[in-house]
């Protein structure tokens, strides 16, 4: 009988460490797990924070671009204003000039023609400007959207290796 009693006592003695030692590697499992997700959710936090910083960058650049456009669209207007004053200007030009000899008339003409000429090639050359600019927006744009969806990919993979070692790990529990 005491040897019954100790073999009691020692195996009550052994199941107490090992539950204390079980229940303790639970716990540090499961503060190991929340730890975990803590550093996944905090790192998409800041995933997503710099995704939102960077739309934001593209927003202003893209709301810089168009008030751009609707100056460059006012100065034409201003532009087509003008012109319509210089055509009107030029019309009442022919007619004082046809008053005048042919020789003063071919002058006039000539200058008001090469001042127009000269106008409308910088006009075009800002529109072929703006043109490149509006692409190069356009393709800085897409570079960034591929670059965003590759991180989200990569940090979606990762994020799924975790998951998955995470149950192996609680299946292995």
């Amino acid at each position: 009988q005491i040897v019954l009693r100790t073999f009691e006592t020692d195996t009550a003695r052994a199941l107490s460490t090992a539950d204390s030692r079980s229940r303790a590697f639970v716990d540090e499992l499961r503060s190991q797990i929340f730890q975990s997700k803590s550093q996944e959710d905090s790192e998409r936090e800041r995933a997503e924070q710099k995704m939102n910083q960077k739309l934001d960058d593209i927003k202003r650049s893209l709301e810089k671009y168009e008030r751009l456009d609707k100056k460059i669209d006012d100065a034409l207007h201003q532009f087509e204003r003008k012109t319509a004053t210089l055509e009107d200007h030029y019309r009442r030009a022919i007619s004082d000039l046809t008053r005048n000899n042919e020789s003063v008339e071919q002058t006039v003409y000539k200058r008001f023609d090469e001042k127009y000429q000269k106008t409308m090639a910088n006009l075009e050359k800002v529109k072929k400007e703006m043109r490149t600019c509006f692409e190069s927006l356009e393709g800085s744009v897409k570079t960034l959207q591929r670059i965003t969806d590759g991180r989200i990919k990569v940090t979606e993979e990762k994020l799924d290796k975790e998951i998955e070692k995470l149950r192996s790990m609680i299946v292995l529990i």
